[in-house]
């Protein structure tokens, strides 16, 4: 079971430093337009697009990680008023409910993207983006996301049947 939680750890870690890296290209980048258009005059034609683009896979990409970090959005006082047990049955409850959505966003974004590379669409801008490179991002992200969501329901089984909690590789128990 490490191993399972090991390898879903470091794929969201992964897909997380992606992430961050095209935040970091998504602030160059505007801050390029910024000084283009209002330092130069001369605005990009590409910016808002590559930006719109970056976004959405930075987002995709993130969902994993913040899964397993605990950070989305949860009924925390409910797991405050509810004991191990109930924390653990929460968890397993809200992994369960993120690995269905995941799952369902990585059949309606692999479609979406299939069906933009087998028809060949392209964005109605001067880039012409075939669009099926920025979809993508979205069934692996949510990938990512159901994996994790995967190890989380993992994690909550073994406390719900009374096994001992394995922390993450390199943490205690939890």
């Amino acid at each position: 079971m490490q191993a399972i939680l090991g390898g879903a750890d470091r794929l969201a870690r992964a897909a997380f430093a992606l992430s961050a890296v095209l935040v970091m290209c998504l602030a160059a980048f505007v801050f390029y337009e910024v000084v283009s258009r209002y330092a130069i005059g001369r605005p990009t034609t590409w910016v808002n697009e590559v930006s719109g683009y970056l976004l959405v896979a930075a987002t995709f990409l993130a969902g994993g990680w913040v899964l397993r970090q605990g950070a989305h959005v949860r009924m925390e006082m409910l797991e405050e008023m509810a004991g191990p047990r109930g924390r653990a049955a929460l968890a397993l409850f809200g992994n369960l409910v993120a690995f269905l959505v995941g799952i369902a966003l990585v059949w309606t974004g692999a479609s979406m993207a299939y069906d933009s590379w087998d028809f060949g669409w392209e964005s109605p801008t001067i880039l012409a983006t075939p669009l099926w490179m920025p979809q993508a991002a979205i069934p692996v992200g949510a990938l990512v996301l159901s994996l994790s969501a995967l190890a989380g329901m993992l994690e909550a089984l073994v406390k719900l049947t009374g096994g001992e909690p394995h922390g993450r590789p390199g943490e205690g128990g939890r």
